[in-house]
């Protein structure tokens, strides 16, 4: 621990790159080892504010303060990294805290910013897909749905084993909203061989079972 706190007295230096590596290693064992995000997101601030390049920084700040229920914390620190860099991953990061704080029509704002700056972004049209099938009460908005859905199916093959998983779900609503139930629930099985803890199948799989 007195190691710890040595890192701890670093981090207090003025524009000295040793306390940007210092509030780096406390963040992470914050993180990691005594499970304080709140604590955590505090020191990668202090990272950011040395060093405003470090994108994995920036990333773990709005993680932190998400994992701490912290959705006002999140917006504002995304919003600050979009001043420092406008970039189609920074309007998304923007736009998951804006959704997480339910504010949907904000987040709808952000991911079609990212997509004008990078309209083959795989997470970027999955997720406009799914906001806009949060709202689709008119087959206007489904198609608008479908489109996306596409575009991320067409950019899938890196996608990992969750993206994946998210994207089955997604499609599996589609279906569902479009009163295609059976092709629906193959979709949510699907995305549970890819994740078989997401939660979104698990749900709608156990509201159609008697369909």
């Amino acid at each position: 621990m007195e190691a710890m706190k040595r890192l701890e007295d670093m981090t207090s230096r003025e524009n000295d790159a040793s306390a940007t590596g210092a509030a780096e290693t406390v963040a992470y064992f914050q993180l990691k080892i005594i499970h304080d995000p709140d604590a955590a997101a505090r020191n990668f601030h202090r990272v950011v504010t040395l060093d405003p390049q470090n994108e994995t920084a920036w990333d773990m700040l709005t993680i932190c303060w998400g994992m701490a229920d912290n959705d006002e914390q999140s917006i504002t620190v995304s919003k600050q990294r979009l001043k420092h860099k406008e970039s189609p991953h920074n309007h998304f990061m923007l736009a998951k805290a804006y959704e997480r704080s339910n504010q949907l029509e904000q987040a709808e704002e952000e991911v079609r910013a990212a997509l004008k700056l990078e309209p083959h972004d795989f997470l970027a049209n999955l997720s406009l897909a799914c906001l806009l099938l949060k709202r689709a009460d008119n087959s206007k908005l489904l198609a608008e749905a479908k489109r996306y859905l596409d575009n991320a199916q067409a950019q899938s093959e890196h996608s990992s084993p969750a993206e994946k998983s998210d994207y089955a779900a997604a499609r599996g609503l589609y279906f569902v909203l479009t009163g295609t139930t059976e092709e629906g629930k193959r979709q949510f099985q699907q995305s549970l061989k890819f994740d078989p803890e997401n939660d979104q199948a698990t749900r709608a799989l156990e509201i159609l079972k008697d369909d």
